[in-house]
């Protein structure tokens, strides 16, 4: 007969190898000693993209955007919007942000490409990309994110308003903090809609 304290080890044991295994499959953890050495974000410091994402929910003036800084925004990634911001630029905003963090992006201005960008994660913290059928944008916490092109500006918006998110993603380039809650202070913006 097994002793109380040796079976609870045994389980604790049991479940820790089990959450592991968990999170190797869902591509949450790699062995960096054979791959390149992945960038760490500090406990508590929030993604340098998020960080930046967060200074442009400001350009809202009147509720009517700053073509100028949109424009700069996309063209820093490489990227230029044909017709100015009469072009949808969710996905240039947030390869811009990606961009100003020394991160390449999807080089498109199609929100779904970024399902196939980076690496896909199934937590959802700050700084994660989000991405829905037809808009993508920054996890900011709490079920929100920061996106361009929402009525025409970048606002702080719940994840219900895009529909279902068909995929989060993560920079290769790195680390997934994975279970490090980041705290974010964000509150939502006061967006009216037509």
């Amino acid at each position: 007969m097994i002793d109380k304290e040796v079976k609870r080890k045994l389980i604790e044991i049991a479940d820790n190898f089990n959450e592991l295994s968990d999170l190797i499959k869902d591509g949450e953890t790699e062995d960096q000693a054979e791959g390149p050495q992945l960038i760490v974000i500090p406990k508590g410091q929030e993604p340098p993209w998020l960080v930046d994402a967060r200074e442009y929910i400001d350009i809202i003036k009147d509720e009517v955007v700053d073509e100028r800084k949109v424009i700069a925004l996309v063209e820093s990634a490489g990227l230029t919007l044909p017709n100015g911001s009469a072009t949808p630029w969710c996905a240039g905003a947030v390869n811009g942000w990606l961009a100003r963090a020394g991160i390449k992006g999807t080089g498109t201005l199609k929100a779904s490409d970024f399902a196939n960008w980076g690496r896909r994660v199934k937590k959802d913290i700050p700084g994660v990309i989000k991405v829905h059928r037809s808009h993508v944008g920054v996890g900011a916490g709490n079920g929100q994110q920061i996106g361009g092109n929402v009525s025409d500006c970048v606002c702080l918006c719940d994840d219900s308003w895009f529909g279902e998110i068909i995929a989060m993603v993560w920079p290769e380039e790195y680390e997934f903090p994975g279970d490090t809650i980041l705290k974010t202070d964000l509150q939502p913006s006061p967006v009216k809609f037509a």
